[in-house]
């Protein structure tokens, strides 16, 4: 199955998938800073902001979907010193990216 009717077919049950941007144009990689069980973590750049963040990719799976888009909605609601800001979420052929601060001092990032 190819990657369009993947996502096609994961949008039938998430739409928030088919208005999910992809990063083209808005985020350029810069480095790897660290790999998780999710995926990587890369250093990146917002194109129109210049603004550095952590760009964690994570291989959309199927049964993974639904929890991993439930923790986005909650990051973005979230505005708390303890917790990592949202920054934004896009969406390159199954792999979502999902921009958050890098923290200062370490080559970490959440997982």
């Amino acid at each position: 199955m190819s990657t369009a009717s993947q996502v096609a077919r994961y949008g039938k049950k998430f739409p928030i998938l088919l208005r999910t941007p992809s990063p083209k144009g808005q985020v350029e990689l810069i480095e790897t800073i660290g790999k998780g069980n999710y995926g990587y973590v890369y250093k990146g750049r917002l194109i129109n902001s210049n603004e550095i963040a952590a760009v964690k990719v994570v291989f959309l799976k199927e049964d993974e979907l639904k929890e991993t888009l439930l923790e986005m909605e909650i990051l973005k609601a979230c505005n708390h010193s303890n917790i990592t800001r949202y920054m934004g979420l896009f969406l390159k052929g199954l792999d979502l990216w999902v921009l958050s601060p890098v923290l200062a001092g370490t080559g970490q990032h959440f997982s």
